[in-house]
């Protein structure tokens, strides 16, 4: 199979973990499919749902750190107009229509690597030149392209193949030891964003062998790696 083949890097990154309710803001130890759509809207200029990816995801050590994040709500309008009449106008935060800062203790992966498989050779191309910033999470976790896209044929993984890494939809990837948790796939773009569609996927973090021929993997020889290919599809 002729696929593309482009590596990203970050300093950071972070994935939010919507399921699990902690102290914490926990982070999936992968992106999700709407991250890499995310970024491919982001080089191509539009979202293309249409074409497949396979991807696999790296990074050297996970840590925590506090950040502060502005809390708002259906009422800040009519406080606002109360705090012009209250003198209160010259207040930044409710200039900026928020209610105040709260600290937020988030986890963060560090030193990241995405290593991404497309098939469309324009989508591919456009890393080179993208049409916006690349984040692999919040709008801070800023992403570059580590060298230019490649061309090279992937063949059929034969078993047993290293795989991990990476997210695979449950029905396919039952045998596989992972984390089974539910993931978005495309979000909207209104503010704040709303899950469109989602989806239940297993997490494989940790690399194994794998023999599992109903899989279907493809084989990365470069990084002796199985790889999952996620079909597009114009319905997403």
């Amino acid at each position: 199979m002729q696929i593309y083949k482009i590596i990203l890097k970050s300093s950071t990154a972070f994935f939010r973990n919507e399921v699990t309710c902690t102290s914490v803001q926990e982070t999936f130890h992968c992106p999700p499919l709407s991250t890499i759509h995310g970024l491919i809207a982001a080089v191509y200029g539009e979202y293309r749902y249409d074409i497949d990816i396979g991807f696999f995801f790296e990074f050297e050590y996970k840590t925590t750190d506090f950040e502060l994040v502005t809390r708002q709500d259906n009422s800040y309008k009519e406080r606002f107009h109360a705090y012009i009449r209250d003198d209160r106008f010259d207040r930044n935060d409710i200039l900026r229509g928020c209610l105040g800062t709260v600290p937020l203790k988030r986890e963060i992966l560090c030193d990241c690597r995405l290593v991404l498989y497309l098939k469309n050779r324009d989508v591919a191309m456009s890393f080179e030149r993208p049409y916006y910033a690349l984040a692999l999470g919040r709008l801070e976790d800023l992403a570059s392209v580590f060298g230019k896209p490649r061309e090279f044929d992937m063949l059929p993984a034969s078993s047993p193949v290293r795989f991990g890494k990476t997210i695979v939809p449950f029905s396919a990837g039952r045998q596989i030891p992972g984390r089974i948790t539910k993931l978005n796939i495309r979000i909207s773009d209104s503010n704040p964003r709303k899950a469109m569609k989602t989806g239940i996927y297993n997490i494989v973090d940790d690399i194994s062998q794998v023999n599992d021929p109903d899989l279907n993997l493809y084989y990365d020889p470069e990084e002796d790696l199985g790889v999952y290919i996620h079909k597009g599809s114009g319905n997403v």
